[in-house]
């Protein structure tokens, strides 16, 4: 007995030792009153999967028996890159022209998108950065790059002058270096480009007089007074000039030289004679431009820019070896050429320049547009945040197919696991994963939420306070995000509503609808395209409030973080409201608000199921059993109902009778939902059944299986039809009437023609036997 008690005794020491050293620790302490009743609510309580957040997940990061706490000291902000971006960008700015080499391109433009901030330019720079050091040729390759966040144009003409300096300053100073024992640029070899595409007769006399004019200090044309003399004296051979004569051209390198001193930042005196033939071909296409102009511009310098843009990219591509005055052999090697705008929202966003910003990149994609299995121009990549133009509307104006150029969208850090790997040194692994679902893969976003913790003057900072996103780190941004919500009342979109006088419960709708959604609303096929084009929608994507993913059927917040701003903003704008103005809100609502019920298609939803749009076009499964059984992962009617992340996936989803996006509960789910369950998650119903009819009939019985007529017994009493081929099920020939009566057409001609069957079948074939069909049958009547 006394052993037995001194035994007791001990143990209770150690618990004793145990439990202060358990008091003591983060976890326990942050389960305190006080703390308590910041963490726990009655809407957090709810959501049953923040419950094992909020009492077990709330320490400080990384912090655990062995392991410290990361103090500001200790912090350091990782370099983000991603291999699979990098070797897309990098493949696609080298120019490679072996015909057997796997780096050979074919597309001539890149477009860069993604919502703002997400770290487009940071991917972009990275690797220029490599392009620039890169010497594949012995020679450095050639890189115009402009960021037009940084020159600051205030319009359209300031634009075409800073990016025609540029690009001539670049040209200009790179002119004296040697690629295959010559000369990269020479003032001749800019006269052959010109007059490649330009009649010399013509421009001689266009020329003529802009000189006349430059040697009085006036035109497009700036010469100095020192070198007026010798301009004058090569205009003095105009005097005998006969019919058809061009004496200034015949005179172009002594013209060249006497330009040159003029431009002194320049050292080499071959660079200064590029430039001043490129100023002088730049006047005569300004003022080819100013002769072209509308009636309504003739008394001031209107300018498109497109002549000199074409000039400029003719002479790159002689560079680069694409123009048509290159050789063709296969042996010769060209340098590397590259010209890359970024931040082209700061154009696209100008109100003063009418269409002529668009008209230029239009005209740019035109030129770049390429049919063949090879690159013929010079790569050219364009990055900006402008999603709406770049992902749809630039393909809708120019009636090409979206894949017609190569895109890159790049919306930040891609899965929990790369956050997880980038910042394991100061986040642990269940951390990662909480910070992905509630600030996402926004690099400038977690770059803020990181440093608020890291810099926070609390002893032991509160994660899932930090993760509401309302300290004061977030107030530069949350001043940024009101700012574009105050500018959706100036957007020609709203501008009905405005008068209206519903702009405002249209906004505060549509952002409950997207809280209500979690950030996110699937926009498929003609639904989608509806929901887009609705006007309040169209506005928010063009403020950055909303994004729109071009190879996914989803819109979404620009960022996560937004979600929390746009909870914060209705909160005080719903406590700001008395109770008339939250009675009218609500009577708004029902009659006006954005739902399910009020589209226009809910007429067509049978039809327009089976609608699909090009950019997500889908293949059927393999018949894996000859029966038309091979299901996809997940079909439609059969969607396993299940508890994820806190909310019901795969249910049916539709707007509310209030406006807001709910998931209702169908009495067909309601009352089978459990037979689903049992059938689905124990029997395994329909996956493990589906090889039960080919061995049925494998064994030589002629009969249909008990399976096969129960599948089908199920299958008929359905209530949504199913897009997906079933077994026995009738011929789809398409996706909407033309297509299931041209597939009805090619049936009859196969039918018609059975030697037809094992080959391609064109469609004119069959509108020949069609046509010849309906002659025999109009002769016989």
């Amino acid at each position: 007995m006394r052993l037995l008690k001194e035994v007791f005794q001990s143990a209770g020491r150690q618990l004793k030792k145990f439990r202060r050293e358990f008091y003591k620790h983060p976890y326990f302490q942050s389960l305190g009153p006080k703390e308590m009743r910041v963490r726990m609510s009655w809407a957090k309580l709810a959501d049953g999967h923040r419950i094992m957040e909020a009492l077990f997940w709330s320490g400080w990061i990384r912090f655990s028996g062995h392991e410290k706490a990361v103090g500001k000291d200790a912090f350091y902000w990782p370099f983000y890159s991603n291999p699979r971006y990098n070797r897309e960008i990098t493949k696609f700015m080298f120019s490679f022209r072996a015909e057997d080499s796997s780096n050979r391109n074919i597309n001539n433009l890149m477009i860069i998108t993604g919502p703002e901030s997400a770290g487009k330019s940071w991917l972009l720079k990275h690797n220029l950065e490599k392009f620039r050091k890169a010497t594949p040729n012995k020679i450095n390759p050639f890189l115009v790059y402009m960021d037009l966040k940084s020159c600051h144009s205030l319009s359209f003409d300031t634009f075409l002058d800073n990016y025609e300096n540029t690009f001539i300053d670049y040209l200009s100073a790179r002119s004296v270096e040697m690629f295959k024992n010559q000369q990269v640029l020479t003032p001749e070899s800019v006269f052959d480009v010109f007059f490649f595409n330009h009649d010399k007769l013509y421009h001689e006399l266009k020329l003529f007089e802009i000189l006349q004019h430059a040697v009085k200090g006036e035109g497009l044309l700036w010469i100095d007074e020192e070198r007026r003399e010798a301009v004058r004296n090569i205009l003095g051979k105009w005097g005998n000039r006969k019919y058809k004569e061009t004496p200034i051209f015949d005179s172009w390198n002594e013209l060249c030289k006497a330009l040159a001193p003029q431009y002194k930042e320049l050292e080499s005196q071959h660079a200064r004679e590029v430039k001043s033939a490129f100023s002088i071909f730049r006047s005569l296409l300004i003022q080819e431009e100013h002769d072209e102009a509308p009636p309504a511009y003739e008394a001031s310098l209107y300018r498109t820019g497109l002549k000199m843009h074409d000039f400029l990219l003719d002479v790159m591509n002689l560079i680069g070896g694409y123009h048509q005055m290159s050789s063709t052999e296969e042996n010769i090697e060209y340098p590397h050429a590259l010209i890359v705008l970024e931040n082209l929202q700061s154009l696209t966003h100008l109100e003063t320049c009418e269409n002529r910003a668009k008209n230029f990149f239009e005209h740019l994609a035109v030129r770049l547009y390429n049919e063949e299995a090879w690159r013929d121009h010079i790569p050219v990549i364009i990055e900006s945040n402008d999603n709406v133009y770049f992902n749809t509307l630039i393909y809708d104006d120019l009636s090409i197919f979206e894949t017609s150029f190569t895109s890159i969208e790049w919306k930040g850090v891609e899965t929990n696991s790369d956050i997880q790997n980038w910042l394991q040194h100061i986040f642990n692994e269940r951390h990662s994963e909480i910070i992905a679902k509630e600030i996402g893969g926004n690099i400038h976003h977690l770059r803020i939420f990181t440093e608020g913790i890291i810099n926070s003057k609390e002893k032991e900072p509160n994660f899932l306070v930090h993760l509401k996103c309302k300290g004061k780190e977030w107030d530069e941004e949350y001043n940024k995000f009101l700012h574009k919500v105050n500018s959706l009342y100036l957007r020609d979109e709203v501008a009905h509503l405005v008068e209206k006088n519903t702009i405002d419960h249209t906004i505060f709708n549509t952002m409950e609808n997207f809280i209500w959604a979690i950030g996110e609303i699937r926009t498929p096929e003609a639904v989608g395209e509806e929901i887009k084009n609705m006007s309040i929608m169209r506005a928010m994507l063009k403020a950055g409030l909303l994004y729109d993913e071009k190879h996914n059927e989803y819109m979404q917040v620009s960022s996560h973080v937004y979600h929390h701003f746009f909870k914060r903003y209705t909160a005080e704008i719903w406590k700001k409201m008395s109770i008339v103005d939250k009675i009218d809100y609500r009577m708004w609502r029902v009659f006006n608000g954005f739902r399910w019920v009020g589209l226009r298609i809910k007429g067509n939803r049978e039809e327009h199921q089976r609608f699909e749009t090009i950019k997500t076009q889908r293949d059927w499964d393999e018949d894996l059993y000859s029966f038309n059984l091979g299901k996809r992962e997940d079909p439609r009617r059969f969607s396993r109902y299940r508890m994820m992340d806190g909310k019901l996936n795969n249910m049916p989803a539709h707007y509310g009778p209030r406006g807001r996006w709910k998931l209702i509960l169908s009495p067909r789910v309601l009352f089978m939902g459990p037979f689903l369950a049992f059938a689905h998650g124990i029997m395994g119903y329909p996956y493990k059944w589906l090889h039960q009819p080919y061995q049925y009939m494998k064994e030589g019985s002629t009969e249909v299986s008990p399976v096969t007529r129960w599948i089908k017994w199920l299958h008929r009493r359905r209530v949504v039809p199913s897009i997906l081929p079933d077994y026995n099920a009738e011929f789809y020939g398409g996706q909407f009437k033309d297509e299931f009566e041209k597939g009805l057409l090619k049936i009859a001609y196969m039918d018609n023609n059975p030697q037809m069957v094992t080959r391609t079948i064109k469609w004119r074939y069959v509108r020949k036997w069609a046509k010849n069909l309906r002659e025999q049958l109009k002769n016989k009547s």
